[in-house]
């Protein structure tokens, strides 16, 4: 029982029930449209990483295939990646010289129904993807994975290979300074592997 001379207690009123929308739809869908909106604040909650190589004119692919031989390079990719979640496009999966690349749960993006990929798990967004890694993953390609995925990584490793490759070829997509800053560069053999992260907000 309060004194005389205590405040008076004031009641606090229970915080509003969440409403989930009614479709259910995956915790990570919603996650990562949060990451788009405020890229940078959910950094450690689940890494989600891009891995690329790109020639000295921003060239990724020609042909369905890597325009360049650079074995340093490969055994960094496996370095990064064994043991890990990659996300993938259906060309990026049809350029493999092995499929599934061992070692590593392979998850292919892809809205054709009548594919099949085996050895893969197949998801018709990139959303559906994070949400089936069900945790950290690096995006390996292509072109149109890697567009969606500068919004929504956290990190970025981009192998600098000094080639230039002849057009037509698929190219990376533009990134901005404003958003990606460079913060490691290593030198290997043949080439060098810079790393980006992502400006916090």
């Amino acid at each position: 029982k309060p004194s005389r001379g205590d405040p008076p207690r004031v009641r606090i009123p229970d915080p509003p029930p969440v409403l989930w929308p009614s479709n259910m739809l995956g915790f990570s869908f919603y996650l990562n449209k949060a990451r788009a909106q405020y890229p940078g604040f959910f950094m450690g909650l689940v890494m989600l990483s891009i891995i690329v190589a790109v020639s000295s004119n921003m060239a990724i692919g020609k042909d369905l295939s890597i325009p360049w031989y650079v074995p340093d390079d490969f055994k960094w990719f496996k370095e990064a990646t064994i043991g890990k979640c990659i996300i993938m496009g259906k060309n990026t999966w049809d350029s493999l010289p092995f499929k599934p690349l061992p070692g590593r749960r392979n998850i292919v993006v892809s809205t054709d129904p009548a594919r099949n990929f085996p050895g893969a798990e197949r998801a018709f967004t990139i959303e559906d993807a994070i949400d089936m890694a069900d945790g950290d993953a690096f995006f390996i390609g292509g072109s149109m994975i890697y567009q969606q995925a500068l919004k929504i990584a956290d990190v970025m490793y981009m192998s600098e290979i000094p080639v230039h490759v002849e057009p037509p070829f698929v190219s990376f997509p533009e990134f901005s300074d404003a958003d990606w800053n460079e913060s490691e560069r290593i030198k290997r053999d043949g080439f060098s592997i810079v790393k980006f992260t992502r400006r916090s907000i």
